[in-house]
């Protein structure tokens, strides 16, 4: 099965513990604390999420960060890339694709895997930090949309 990686999932669960904070600065203490998890983690993966502009810090004893944009705006599928860059599910669905693979000319699942990447990365891309934030208000609706259209397809 696919699984996201300590990063993406750190990054997610920073950016959402940040979103239901709003109107107060998030220490990655704070965060580390809360969940039980690493701090030097938690502050590499802050520091990765402020360089691509998703958060700000502010520095001092009551610094912290907090979101740039509304969570809203701001989709799982970006986060993961930019913690991961773009990564696929097999190694012919990315850009520099046919010629490195062994199986080049024989492979018979290229195909079917880019399409199953294409409704990964949709699905993704649907899903917002503020749908995350607030599943409860949300519904996922998004994503549901997005499932039912390529069940469709």
């Amino acid at each position: 099965m696919l699984r996201l990686s300590k990063k993406s999932e750190y990054a997610l669960i920073a950016l959402q513990y940040i979103a239901l904070h709003k109107g107060r600065l998030v220490s990655a203490k704070e965060i580390a604390d809360h969940y039980g998890i690493s701090f030097e983690f938690v502050a590499k993966t802050l520091q990765a999420l402020m360089r691509q502009k998703f958060i700000i810090s502010q520095q001092g004893a009551s610094g912290g960060y907090e979101l740039l944009c509304p969570p809203s705006e701001i989709s799982v599928r970006q986060v993961i890339e930019a913690v991961e860059g773009k990564t696929h599910i097999v190694e012919c669905c990315g850009e520099h694709s046919s010629k490195d693979c062994s199986m080049h000319g024989r492979c018979t699942i290229k195909t079917p895997m880019s399409i199953l990447q294409r409704r990964i990365d949709d699905v993704l891309a649907s899903m917002t930090i503020h749908q995350m934030a607030y599943p409860e208000t949300e519904r996922y609706y998004a994503i549901q949309s997005v499932y039912a259209s390529n069940i469709a397809n």
